[in-house]
Order: C-alpha cells, then structure tokens, then sequence
C-alpha cells in the first residue's frame, strides 16, 4: 500500500477517478467545515474568487451533466492548499483559546506525532517541488549552452 502512495501514476489514477478533477476543482474546493468562512476571510483575494468560480462551473456544469475538456481538468501539482492551511490554522487557535480558558483535563489534546508527521511530509514536498524547478532550470540552461555551442560551429 506505501509502495502506491509514492507512486505518481497511482496518484494520477486515483485522483481522475474521484472526478472532481472533470469539473475543474482541486481537492481543497471539497472541503466544507465550521471555519470555511474564517478560512476565506484569511486566505488571499485571488484564492477566495478562484475558489468561487470553480465552484460556480462546477455547479453549472453538475446541472448540464456535462464534464469540462480533459485540457481544462485541474491538474493536482497546481493546487495550492491555502484555504486547508487557513483551517488548520483556525483549529490550532480553537484548541489553544480551550486549552487556555477550561481544564487540561476536560480538553483533548491533538496527536502531536501526527501533526508533526504531516508538517515534515509538507516540507518533504516543498524541497522536492523546489528541486524540480531547480533540475528543470539547470535542464534549460544546458541546452542554451548547447545551442549556443551549435550556431557558433555553424557561424565558423
């Protein structure tokens, strides 16, 4: 089972199967709870709308029943977790103000293990995206040079 969350393709599949992906939402879009509202009002201006209008042509097009192009499905490496990371957020504060103003005891406690399990896996991911821009800009360097090489025996 580890061995197909590494696994992209399997990702890919799973996602595409879902079939939020055929009406232009990411998974966050999915995400309805208690502090959605405090969660917009946090996240950027340009997260809020785009929210709105994925959601807005996914509900046309649930009504059509009709399903976007596969050019314009969203593709899950371009999804931002903003508005996941605004809840987060907003249930951190919630478990402090509780933990401040009743009992220890009356108050559960969140796993830490699991938080900090899931902070490193986000940063895991970060450094990897951010090795890829680096490997594909290198990438793109090298063949600049190339090119540059190449006219430069065609000039001589």
């Amino acid at each position: 089972m580890n061995f197909l969350l590494k696994n992209k393709r399997f990702i890919t599949f799973y996602k595409n199967l879902s079939g939020y992906r055929k009406y232009g939402l990411f998974s966050q879009d999915l995400v309805f709870s208690e502090h959605i509202n405090e969660a917009l009002k946090r996240v950027s201006p340009e997260a809020r709308e785009s929210r709105e209008k994925r959601l807005r042509r996914a509900f046309f097009l649930s009504v059509r029943k009709e399903i976007l192009p596969h050019e314009q499905w969203t593709n899950y490496n371009k999804e931002t977790f903003e508005i996941l990371n605004a809840i987060e957020e907003i249930e951190n504060e919630e478990n402090q103000k509780k933990l401040f103003f009743s009992d220890s005891k009356s108050v559960q406690l969140p796993n830490s293990f699991f938080e900090i399990e899931k902070k490193r896996i986000k940063e895991e991911a970060q450094r990897k995206k951010e090795q890829e821009i680096i490997q594909r800009m290198e990438e793109q360097q090298e063949e600049q040079q190339e090119e540059e090489e190449q006219q430069k025996k065609q000039q001589s």
